[in-house]
Order: structure tokens, then C-alpha cells, then sequence
């Protein structure tokens, strides 16, 4: 049970969505936390390749506070899933290789191990039971529904997927209501159509409404791509007027005035999720839309495509976009130094988002000593450069890099310092145990498949 109340547990849930996620069913949270039952949420990995931080680091804080929260953490290493992906090139062996070198690495990540549970989805495929409940859920799901949700497999509906490739989002269904009985999903935001396609149809097959908790996406180091632009004139808008269709929402003119514009969103069924005012160059953000009204009469909007959003992740085949849990030192040093990090910029600026994600919430892991002293991230620097400045948040951290009062090398030094500190433990653990020793070095050898 946790010691928190019901307040502080909600909020504490709430903010693993802070970065860039999404609370679906906040609403019904507070019932699920009260109603006495033994709590689980969960997560689930293909095996692929070596860890990279977000999968080590991040995973380890978000679990740490669903745990505080009151939940018993579920862990889903999920094999199958990597072999119908084709990871690995498909091996199951070397699957399920990597699958135990996961489990070593969160061993040693900070993870609260004591209320973590480690399960194995090639213990369940052999069941009846579970292909009953997978064969259920196919047929409720129709073929162009099971296609939109692709992103949880890292593809788009426009790539060549294998049939067995459909099966993939009807398995994640059965694993929530039949394995992990999981009141709560806690999984990445490129896993949320899945989630919402569960909330969907669970009660159908006389389950329930999962609340979903998705936490954003940490940043590759590359360079992203350009988000797609759409510029409408608002010189001659009309009242209800449809001026952008998305996949998620629509966007109606409502009204207009001098200097701003009123807008609503709505959904497929013309259900009014939002209406926002846009004063002149001001900008709102809504889903994965960013909204801007210009001087000039013109209505930006920026739109992150699922396409984007993909090239945007870190990639195991394409080491340097990543920290791996097992990368050297001088690894690390040299990949953030590589990193984008423009002077000034803080939108999609990766290195701020390893010390907004990882650095800052670093306290969350079960660690000897923390990783910020006094909960103060420090920039060290020579007199005649200023001398060594400090940060109680990350907000204002932020706002001076925005306000050029931190330069680009100072960031990238300091992160790396804290970056180290972080993976240490986990680099002493595969020098010094023999059987996680042999498993990274098995892993390291395996070519890795998209």
C-alpha cells in the first residue's frame, strides 16, 4: 500500500505524462486507486538489440512511481512480440538472449525490484486460454482498426507488414486483460492507439476501461526532421468553417476578432473536444498540433506526423541517435558532444530533454547517493566564463539556455557528467558478474533488424 494520499498518488501518476504523454480516463483514476483491490499496471519490451536509456533509465523512474503510487509493476518481456516484428532477424534464441540481458540491466538501473514482477510472454503462447482471448479480440477488432495502431510496432499502415504482423496489436489486448490484469496501462505514447483500442472494446468482451497513462517519447540526439506546415489565410474565414482535418481532430473556425480567432477541435463524430482562442502570435498546442496565429492574418499549424515522430526515436540501428545502458564513458562523451543542441533553441533540442526526462527525475531511482546533491543541477565553469552556475528546476535551467545565459558546451559537459554518474552502477554490474558479463557480450555480437 502506498503512504501517499489519494491527491498525492494522482499527481504522482500524472506527472509521468508531463514530457510530451497523455492521461486517457484521469477521471476514473481516482475510483481504481480506492476500490481495495491489488493494483497492477505494466509495460511491455521487444527485445532488440542493446537497451538504450529510455528503456533503462526512464523505465526505471516511471515504474519507481507507480509503485509509490500503489501499484504492483508488471514487466512484460515480450519475446513473441520481437519475433513477429522480425528483431533479430527474427531468431527467437537470440530474442530471448537479449530478453535476459534486459532484465540484468534493470536489476542494476534503480528500479524498485521489490514490487516488479518479470514475465515472459513465450510462457503464455502455449496456452489455449490465451489464443481463445486473441482470437476474441480479433474478431471485434476490424482489419483497418488493427492497422491504425502500426506505431506500436515502430511502422507505418503504408509499410509491408506479414500477416502475422496483425496478430501484434490483438496479442497487446489479450496481455492487458488476460495476463497482467492491469487496471492501468503505463506504456510509451507510440503505444497509445493500442491502449485506446483496448478502452474500446474491453467492456464488449466483459472486461474493462483500462485508464492509460502514456509517457512522452525521449528524443534521439540527431537532428529531427522539419514537422509539417499547413498555412491557411484567415483573411475571409466564415463561422464554422472546417479548416483542417487530422486524424485525431478537426479544426472549425468558431469566430474572429482583430487580433485572435476562435477555434474548436473536434473529433470523427463532431463531438467539440476544445475551443481555444489564438491571439496574434501566440501559440497553443493541442494533441501533436502546434497553432500560431501570425501578424500577417496567416494560421500556422505544425503538425508532428506519426512519420516524423518515428524518425524522431532513438534507433538501435543507428547507434550514435542513442545512449545505450552499457555505453563506455567515453561513449557517452562522445555521442552528446555529436548531439543537435542548437545556441538558444529549446524546441526538439534532445540534450534538454535527457536533462528534462533522465537528470531531473533521477531522484525517483533507488540509488545510494543521489544523482543531484541537494536536488541542484550544477554547471561548472572557469571564472572568466561566468564560473560555475546552478538550477533548482528544470524550468529555469531552460530559461536560461533560452536566454543564451548557457551555452551549448556547457550543457553537453555537465550532461555527460550526470550521465555517467547514472550508468556506472550498471557498467560495475557487467564487469562484475560473470553470467551478465557474457550476456552483453552475446548481444553486442548480434546484428540488429529494424
Amino acid at each position: 500500500m502506498s503512504n501517499l494520499s489519494v491527491d498525492e498518488r494522482i499527481a504522482l501518476i500524472k506527472s509521468i505524462t508531463e514530457n510530451g504523454g497523455e492521461f486517457i480516463g484521469e477521471d476514473e483514476l481516482e475510483k481504481v486507486l480506492t476500490s481495495g483491490e491489488q493494483l497492477y499496471t505494466y509495460d511491455g519490451f521487444e527485445p532488440s538489440g542493446q537497451m538504450h536509456i529510455a528503456q533503462g533509465i526512464i523505465r526505471a523512474i516511471n515504474v519507481n512511481k507507480m509503485i509509490d503510487a500503489g501499484f504492483t509493476f508488471r514487466m512484460w518481456v515480450a519475446d513473441w512480440f520481437g519475433y513477429l516484428n522480425n528483431k533479430m532477424g527474427g531468431d527467437l534464441e537470440k530474442i530471448k538472449t537479449v530478453g535476459r540481458y534486459f532484465v540484468e540491466i534493470w536489476k542494476a538501473s534503480g528500479m524498485n525490484l521489490d514490487k516488479t514482477e518479470f514475465l515472459w510472454t513465450s510462457d503464455f503462447v502455449g496456452q489455449r486460454w490465451y489464443w481463445e482471448l486473441v482470437m476474441k479480440i480479433a474478431k471485434a477488432v476490424t482489419l483497418k482498426r488493427a492497422l491504425r495502431t502500426t506505431a506500436i510496432m515502430g511502422r507505418t499502415e503504408s509499410d509491408d507488414l506479414s500477416a502475422g504482423q496483425i496478430f501484434y496489436p490483438c496479442m497487446q489486448i489479450a496481455d492487458i486483460f488476460g495476463v497482467m490484469n492491469a487496471q492501468v496501462t503505463q506504456l510509451g505514447l507510440d503505444q497509445q492507439k493500442v491502449n485506446v483500442l483496448a478502452r474500446e472494446i474491453g467492456e464488449e468482451l466483459g472486461y474493462w476501461k483500462p485508464v492509460i497513462v502514456s509517457h512522452g517519447m525521449l528524443q534521439g540526439l540527431q537532428k529531427p526532421e522539419d514537422k509539417k506546415r499547413t498555412v491557411i489565410s484567415t483573411n475571409n474565414f466564415m463561422a464554422q468553417e472546417l479548416i483542417y482535418k487530422g486524424s485525431k481532430a478537426s479544426i472549425v473556425v468558431q469566430g474572429r476578432e482583430e487580433n485572435c480567432i476562435t477555434l474548436s477541435f473536434v473529433n470523427t463524430k463532431q463531438d467539440v473536444l476544445r475551443t481555444e482562442d489564438v491571439s496574434t502570435e501566440k501559440s497553443i498546442k493541442y494533441f501533436d498540433l502546434q497553432i500560431t496565429l501570425h501578424t500577417n492574418g496567416e494560421l500556422e499549424i505544425l503538425e508532428n506526423t506519426p512519420e516524423r515522430m518515428i524518425s524522431m526515436k532513438m534507433s538501435k540501428s543507428k547507434p550514435d541517435t542513442a545512449i545505450f545502458m552499457t555505453d563506455t564513458s567515453e561513449e557517452v562523451q562522445r555521442k552528446i558532444m555529436k548531439a543537435y543542441c542548437p545556441e538558444g533553441i529549446i524546441d526538439d533540442n534532445p540534450v534538454l530533454d535527457y536533462c528534462k526526462q533522465i537528470i531531473f527525475n533521477a531522484h525517483y531511482l533507488k540509488r545510494e547517493n543521489p544523482l543531484l546533491k541537494d536536488g541542484v543541477f550544477e554547471i561548472k565553469r572557469k571564472p572568466e566564463f561566468g564560473g560555475d552556475i546552478t538550477f533548482a528546476s528544470y524550468q529555469v535551467l531552460e530559461k536560461a539556455y533560452a536566454d543564451k545565459q548557457v551555452y551549448p558546451l556547457d550543457l553537453k559537459n555537465t550532461v555527460i557528467e550526470y550521465l555517467n554518474a547514472l550508468l556506472q552502477p550498471v557498467r560495475d554490474h557487467f564487469e562484475n558478474n560473470a553470467e551478465a558479463k557474457a550476456l552483453l557480450e552475446q548481444v553486442r555480437s548480434f546484428q540488429v533488424s529494424r
